[in-house]
């Protein structure tokens, strides 16, 4: 019987640290200044597809959050060495990066910002951007906005 009631502690523990966690994300993101971003130059949220000066190949990159940085999948942090190297650059420019297997060469051959990204053709989904949250019962409540419209959406934490 009292293991039950310590079980369900527990999780609500984890629970109210990930609300915690997720709020703290969500105040990072809300306060990212779109307008403020580069529609020319790569920043965040900029899809990059450089050609490796020394492999002769090709590799994508988008630079996200640190939190939302993935190698593996392409993503980036801009904080990292590569993402450091990589922001307020153009089409076309040439790119050094200092990596632990020494520097390495890029080629700039594509850019396509976090702007062209919301308005591509090719996006069957369009991009909304969160400018209010906050959480209601164990939930992250979110006002996000896209172009003229709005949407509210709640995100629950979920098991797995």
């Amino acid at each position: 019987e009292n293991s039950e009631y310590k079980y369900a502690r527990e999780r609500q523990d984890y629970v109210r640290a990930r609300v915690r966690q997720l709020r703290q994300q969500v105040a990072k993101l809300s306060s990212i200044d779109l307008s403020r971003l580069p529609t020319d130059r790569a920043s965040y949220g900029s899809t990059l597809v450089l050609r490796d000066l020394d492999r002769d190949a090709e590799v994508t990159y988008t630079l996200v959050t640190p939190e939302e940085s993935d190698y593996e999948k392409g993503l980036i942090s801009t904080s990292s060495p590569i993402g450091k190297s990589l922001l307020n650059k153009e089409e076309g420019d040439e790119v050094k990066v200092q990596t632990p297997n020494g520097v390495r060469g890029f080629e700039i051959v594509k850019l396509t910002t976090i702007h062209d990204e919301a308005y591509s053709e090719r996006a069957r989904v369009p991009i909304f951007w969160v400018t209010r949250a906050r959480v209601v019962s164990e939930a992250v409540s979110c006002k996000a906005v896209c172009g003229d419209a709005t949407l509210r959406v709640r995100f629950y934490p979920i098991s797995i």
